[in-house]
């Protein structure tokens, strides 16, 4: 691609989407995303460049880190910082916290496998309070004692 053009009509290939001019400016176009509407590619004209500011799926990076949690097997366990790099980017382990606490699907996304870098148990905010996080990693057959999780003993290998 050699002109912002070229650049639009590559963005408009992606399924659901469409061009806008927030800005009431024609230097300044967008390609968004429906239903959300989330911006995917930003264009503008600068010193006479063309500037690009393009996003991801904005759903992908959490599709991504759902899919990491569900091959943490029964009796595992995960860091944080181990599901972002299963999810292909070890920079977003505050990713990770927030897309587990935003789990749409407890059943088959089993984000208590998760425990922090020192195999603590997340706070009392999840999953009820910290006894629940407790009883589910023991239903796995994962032993805490202190509210901690032996990382020696039950993390995941990468």
């Amino acid at each position: 691609m050699k002109t912002r053009e070229e650049a639009l009509a590559f963005g408009l290939t992606f399924e659901n989407t469409y061009k806008e001019a927030p800005f009431h400016d024609a230097n300044w176009q967008l390609i968004r995303v429906k239903p959300r509407k989330k911006a995917f590619l930003w264009t503008y004209e600068k010193n006479g460049h063309v500037c690009l500011n393009l996003k991801c799926d904005p759903d992908t990076p959490t599709k991504r880190i759902y899919e990491a949690v569900k091959r943490i097997p029964k009796g595992k366990v995960a860091t944080y910082a181990q599901v972002a790099k299963m999810a292909g980017n070890p920079k977003m382990c505050r990713a990770v916290g927030n897309a587990l606490h935003k789990n749409p699907d407890f059943e088959n996304i089993p984000c208590y496998r998760v425990v922090n870098s020192k195999g603590e148990l997340a706070g009392e905010y999840a999953f009820g309070g910290a006894w629940a996080h407790k009883e589910l990693l023991e239903a796995d057959g994962i032993e805490v004692i202190n509210g901690k999780v032996d990382l020696s003993k039950y993390a995941v290998e990468i």
